[in-house]
């Protein structure tokens, strides 16, 4: 009989006794180098917390889903065949992240190939619903080990196992408690290259439910991985994983019960949708009813996400708290104003106001996307930091459809827009009176809780007054509809990832890029046949000016001006003209930097600058936010005397 088949009821002599503990101690060994195995590096907030429970054995009800991918086959070739001519270094990567609640757990990259190694452990907390966590506790069953204790380091064995003490009081919940959990694993598969923008490939909402019926918690599956977008019927590739439940649930529910809770719930949902449906379609009837005209206003009630899903569109947001990664609403419109705008994909080749609303999931994993998820994912945080916060669908002055973000004050009635692309913010000025936006019309506003269509006789901002509660001006959706969509958790679309702390190094990363345009600067002066002589000491008295300026785009406060201006006229002596040339950038590539700068008819004037005495000075500041998102201020400077 092998040792890893030895079960408690096999012992039954001293030999075989000595064998089952080495089975177990073998066994708890294995589990606990498994757990360990989990990227600790990309473990935040409550999953590291859960990491920490599992590895040191602590006593406690908490119950965890483990889903480990195997690895990957069947990718799509069109994939991966731009990449067969490139280098190793030149080579796209895969990064699978994976999203349960608000947890989120992101994988190593892997080069792209056909059958990517697409192998990691996730661990999650998995909550359980409130009303059974103290009966579950109750009623928690022990597992029985056997009275000996096991063999410690030396080869000795002690009195009584403490392993018994950290294995057995452990509470369990039963399967039939986790069945009510009714939330998905979202894996999203993200393309990340060094020469292009990161590339959202698969989108895919996982059940886990299904290893309820398993023994021992435990099944194995493929997952096929499909397109997203206007391709999101078309299979790109296949995920092998294995689901786990940690410890192992208390019984376990029959095949047959659970296909009849997944019916259920299906058929509750069907029934919620019609509802949802049928009372649409009146009050669209009813706002069409008040004015002809409002048939032709951007008023969105339903968006479809990158998988072609539709969901109302109160369900997209919800309070979002940053932790202290953010540290005010400003702050956070800067921090999402730093993710680049790529203008959204829209479904079957619709008109762009019918474009697709990227889950946040996708578009922070990404890091890149279109208005309409730069929008929701500001109003989530100025909802968390306790304002007013609605988004906001209409038009631009340049008649371009375009979703941003409004506070409003209920005690003053003040209105101010935030602009997500930007992080520019403007106070409304209501009653024609000329604001300093962007924004023409305005056709709908919403957050989690509420939803308003615009039924004023103008649908220009200028115009708009921002009362909500009054019903002349503005349609609300009940909100018995709103909460019959917002209140069923097993969409992913209503929980937002948790945002990630900053990993960078800002001053390695400020040198290096310093040190690169540096040369890049050089060898362009040389192609022209000129000199290029630096000031060390000019470029270190340039850094104030830059803190100061990522301070204002913060804050809106300016400050340290005058000592930024005090110490250069101390510096530049009489005769000697300095210039200056600042500019902010959301990337690293100091190519794109220089080529950005010689564009700007300054930039170039400094760096074709022709005199004597000519020095050149170049200072580079980064900042990283969460999610390791760098605002990249770079200034340019050269000292010269005129010789005209």
């Amino acid at each position: 009989m092998a040792e890893s088949d030895v079960q408690p009821g096999d012992v039954s002599s001293k030999e075989d006794e000595e064998r089952f503990i080495d089975a177990v101690v073998e066994r708890l060994r294995h589990d606990a180098a498994a757990a360990k195995a989990v990227s600790v590096s990309n473990v935040f907030g409550a999953e590291r917390d859960a990491f920490a429970g599992i590895t040191s054995d602590s006593q406690g009800s908490a119950q965890f889903i483990r889903l480990r991918v195997l690895g990957g086959r069947g990718f799509a070739n069109e994939i991966c065949e731009e990449e067969r001519s490139c280098t190793a270094e030149e080579r796209a990567q895969f990064v699978l992240h994976c999203q349960f609640a608000s947890q989120r757990l992101t994988a190593p990259a892997v080069p792209c190939s056909a059958q990517p190694a697409l192998k990691h452990d996730y661990i999650f907390t998995l909550p359980v619903p409130a009303g059974q966590h103290a009966a579950s506790q109750h009623s928690a069953s022990t597992k029985a080990m056997p009275t000996a204790a096991v063999r410690t380091g030396d080869g000795s064995r002690s009195a009584e196992s403490p392993l018994k003490d950290r294995v057995s009081s452990r509470p369990v919940h039963s399967a039939a408690d986790l069945l009510e959990n009714r939330q998905l694993l979202h894996l999203v598969l993200v393309r990340t290259s060094k020469q292009t923008d990161p590339v959202l490939q698969s989108s895919h909402h996982l059940a886990w439910r299904t290893v309820l019926s398993s023994p021992e918690g435990y099944s194995h599956c493929y997952v096929e991985l499909h397109g997203v977008y206007s391709e999101s019927n078309l299979p790109i590739g296949v995920l092998e994983v294995e689901l786990q439940l940690m410890p192992p649930p208390r019984g376990e529910v029959s095949a047959q019960v659970l296909s009849s809770q997944l019916e259920y719930e299906y058929s509750c949902k069907v029934e919620a949708d019609t509802l949802l449906m049928n009372y649409v379609k009146q009050w669209w009837k009813d706002y069409l009813g008040v004015r002809s005209s409002h048939g032709s206003r951007h008023v969105k009630l339903f968006v479809k996400d990158e998988n072609g899903d539709s969901h109302m569109v109160c369900s997209l947001l919800r309070p979002l708290r940053a932790g202290r990664e953010i540290s005010s609403p400003r702050q956070a419109a800067r921090f999402v104003s730093l993710f680049p705008y790529t203008s959204t994909p829209w479904m079957d080749g619709g008109a762009h106001h019918d474009s697709s609303w990227t889950s946040c999931l996708a578009f922070v994993s990404r890091k890149h996307g279109g208005c309409e998820e730069h929008a929701i994912l500001l109003c989530s945080l100025l909802l968390g930091f306790g304002l007013n916060a609605f988004v906001c669908v209409g038009t631009q002055v340049n008649h371009q459809y375009h979703v941003w973000v409004a506070t409003i004050d209920e005690d003053s009635g003040q209105t101010t827009f935030w602009e997500s692309l930007t992080g520019q913010r403007c106070v409304h000025e209501a009653g024609g009176k000329s604001s300093k936006h962007i924004y023409a019309t305005i056709g709908c506003v919403f957050n989690h809780c509420s939803c308003f269509a615009n039924m004023q006789p103008s649908d220009k901002v200028q115009d708009c007054v921002f009362a909500l509660g009054d019903k002349h001006r503005w349609k609300a959706v009940s909100l018995t509809a709103i909460q019959s969509a917002t209140r069923r958790r097993d969409t992913p679309a209503l929980n937002l990832p948790s945002l990630r702390p900053a990993t960078l190094n800002a001053p390695q990363i400020s040198a290096r890029i310093e040190q690169d345009l540096i040369s890049a600067i050089h060898q362009h002066r040389k192609r022209q046949g000129l000199t290029c002589d630096w000031d060390m000491n000019l470029g270190y008295m340039l850094t104030p000016a830059l803190e100061s300026y990522e301070h204002e785009r913060c804050s809106g406060l300016s400050y340290g001006n005058e000592e930024f201006q005090m110490a250069i006229r101390h510096y530049v002596k009489e005769g000697i003209t300095f210039k200056a040339f600042p500019v902010n950038f959301a990337h690293s590539n100091p190519a794109r930097m220089l080529d950005t700068c010689l564009q700007s008819p300054v930039g170039q004037d400094i760096l074709d600058c022709r005199g004597d005495e000519v020095k050149f000075s170049v200072r580079v500041l980064t900042c990283v936010y969460a999610e390791d998102l760098c605002a990249v201020w770079v200034m340019l400077a050269v000292l010269y005397r005129s010789v005209l």
